[in-house]
């Protein structure tokens, strides 16, 4: 039977808590341990941070660095136009475009068709997973664009009235195909974009590779397969579909050359009945 271990954490205060109350599992003691103070902990093209201790305060404080990355990226949303969404459906009132057979031999008074606007509840929540699942190959610069689109499409739904939850997602598996995954929430809905505090978990290569790895390492029960480069990347779609169920995914590699119009319209589309 495959290993398939996922948790879902409520802030970033709940994954640094768990973070720091378990301890390294044995089979991941020695040279690979990604927050230790080996050769390859200190690998800084790897890992974008010079140690775990950087990477933990950029996580809990932010960083001015990649939040102006991140900033100059972005599209000045106060000054786009922004259209609300429009659902269109058919009424019958007592006067519209055509008549209704039925309606008028019966006597109904509302005896035309019309057709009504919906506009978009502003009180839904929209729930999104940012996956960055760039291979070691991809440039820095990639990641902050793309990620500066997501933050895009975001300010651009809030202003339409959306609230956004938005998690920072992760999933890797073995070669034997057992799984660990993880969802952790950046932003609360109620909450303001604060470039800051995203910047980090959206841009920054350690996340990835120092924090999620410190997750897998510290998990109990995850199958040893997984010492030799903490596994590989999968699509948390596939790998935890009922976990996930009523989120929408954006990951890196499906939408690096998709514009901010792709991306709004995927969301809204993935979210039909909103």
């Amino acid at each position: 039977m495959k290993t398939k271990i996922f948790n879902r954490f409520e802030s970033i205060s709940d994954f640094n808590d768990y973070l720091n109350t378990h301890e390294v599992q044995k089979a991941f003691e020695g040279d690979e341990v990604s927050h230790e103070v080996t050769p390859r902990g200190k690998d800084f093209a790897f890992f974008g941070t010079k140690s775990y201790e950087e990477a933990d305060r950029m996580l809990n404080f932010g960083d001015d660095k990649l939040a102006k990355m991140l900033q100059a990226e972005l599209l000045d949303v106060e000054n786009q136009e922004t259209e609300q969404e429009v659902t269109q459906t058919f009424d019958l009132d007592v006067c519209g475009f055509f008549p209704d057979v039925a309606a008028y031999l019966s006597g109904d008074p509302c005896n035309m068709v019309t057709v009504v606007d919906t506009f978009a509840d502003k009180e839904k929540v929209l729930n999104i997973i940012w996956q960055n699942d760039a291979h070691v190959k991809i440039k820095a610069k990639e990641i902050q664009e793309c990620a500066a689109r997501v933050i895009n499409v975001i300010l651009g739904l809030e202003k339409l009235g959306y609230k956004i939850n938005l998690y920072y997602g992760h999933s890797s598996r073995d070669d034997d195909y057992n799984t660990i995954g993880a969802l952790v929430k950046i932003k609360n809905s109620d909450e303001y974009i604060d470039t800051l505090r995203l910047a980090y978990p959206l841009v920054s290569a350690s996340m990835k590779r120092r924090h999620m790895f410190s997750y897998l390492e510290k998990t109990p029960g995850v199958p040893v397969g997984f010492c030799w480069a903490h596994g590989k990347p999968i699509k948390i779609t596939e790998a935890y579909h009922e976990q996930i169920e009523g989120m929408t995914v954006i990951n890196f590699m499906d939408f690096r050359n998709k514009s901010c119009d792709y991306i709004k319209d995927y969301i809204l589309g993935q979210n039909k009945a909103f």
